[in-house]
């Protein structure tokens, strides 16, 4: 487990982590350009919620930041042993499906708006 405090960076975007993060407690935002004027919130993640599934099996760098919202407890499962950590528990396997749909969802809404934006230009 890691103790993170209000304001703490777990993640900044571009960094490059093959880490599953399950919050055990406090809460945790996902942001695109945190602190900057383009900063958008793309959720925010409580207890017994997961992020990071994207980042363990796309080999790419985090496409966001993740910050403590306030005094947080994460757990941190490596990629090697994320087999393992999801066996144990089919509960822990449907959380990281469901954080996966969660990104798929608002990868699905940026292309739609995209597309209108096209779409508009004709």
């Amino acid at each position: 487990m890691t103790r993170y405090n209000s304001g703490e960076s777990i993640i900044q975007q571009g960094d490059n982590r093959d880490i599953l993060y399950k919050v055990m407690q406090g809460t945790v935002s996902l942001y695109i350009n945190h602190e900057t004027d383009d900063e958008y919130l793309l959720g925010v993640y409580t207890t017994e919620k997961c992020f990071g599934v994207y980042n363990c099996y796309a080999d790419r760098p985090s496409p966001y930041s993740a910050i403590a919202d306030e005094d947080t407890v994460v757990m941190e499962i490596p990629k090697d042993e994320l087999h393992n950590y999801l066996a144990l528990n089919p509960k822990n396997a449907e959380e990281a499906l469901i954080s996966l749909s969660k990104q798929i969802s608002l990868v699905m809404k940026h292309i739609e708006m995209i597309n209108e934006e096209l779409t508009g230009r004709k």
